[in-house]
């Protein structure tokens, strides 16, 4: 006949399972159906990192935004406004040797004139 330990076996082992399908009910969400929602997610965080590789940079979206603005700092005002002074000074006296020029070129036609005519 059975033994007791062997009958005290089997209900510690049948108590076992039963208690281990029980709390695989309690699993709401199946190996599956987890397995396929990681999968999706995944696919979906792939999407956004090539994304965020196409994007721009601060550097780029700090230089579009001043290319929009088209705002310059004191600095490189200052700067160009001393080339522009700068400048200016060069045209004004390339125009007072020209000036100075013209002036001796008429001169010296006055001269060649009158000489030409006998005078």
């Amino acid at each position: 006949m059975i033994d007791f330990e062997v009958l005290a076996a089997f209900a510690i082992l049948g108590l076992m399972m039963v208690l281990a399908f029980k709390g695989g009910r309690n699993n709401p969400v199946t190996t599956g159906r987890l397995a396929n929602d990681l999968h999706k997610t995944k696919n979906k965080l792939m999407v956004i990192a090539k994304e965020l590789e196409e994007a721009a940079t601060k550097a780029d979206l700090e230089a579009l935004r001043l290319e929009i603005t088209g705002s310059a700092t004191s600095v490189e005002v200052k700067a160009l406004s001393d080339k522009v002074t700068t400048v200016c000074t060069k045209v004004d006296g390339i125009e007072k040797a020209a000036d100075r020029t013209e002036e001796a070129v008429q001169r010296i036609e006055g001269f060649l004139i009158k000489k030409a005519l006998g005078s």
